[in-house]
């Protein structure tokens, strides 16, 4: 360990056991910063992918809504003109119905007059 220690000695210039330990945190220090730059930007690129998804949900998700929406919408508008057909047909049943009793009545008197 001593040899070791004298060869980093020579190389660096480093004096003391205590200046080694300073340069390997400082070392330590700059490979956590390149680690952390690093996933920092592969966090940020999974993040942009995650917002273009989520904005391509969006997207579907409101035309499927509005589709659904639009369908919902004919529906209760055939349904309301069914209605309003039907109403009609009975309002005029009805009053074929009256005109038809009032012309048969009109017809006996008639005929009872007679």
């Amino acid at each position: 360990m001593d040899e070791k220690l004298n060869i980093m000695k020579e190389r660096f210039g480093i004096r003391t056991t205590e200046e080694i330990r300073e340069r390997m945190l400082n070392i330590e220090s700059l490979l956590d910063a390149a680690v952390n730059r690093e996933l920092n930007r592969i966090l940020g690129e999974k993040l942009a992918i995650i917002d273009e998804l989520n904005e391509q949900y969006r997207r579907e998700w409101k035309k499927e809504f509005e589709e659904q929406m639009q369908k919902r919408v004919e529906e209760q508008v055939q349904k309301r003109a069914e209605e309003q057909v039907q109403k009609r047909v009975e309002d005029e049943w009805r009053k074929a119905e009256e005109e038809r009793k009032k012309a048969k009545a009109e017809s006996r008197l008639k005929f009872e007059s007679f």
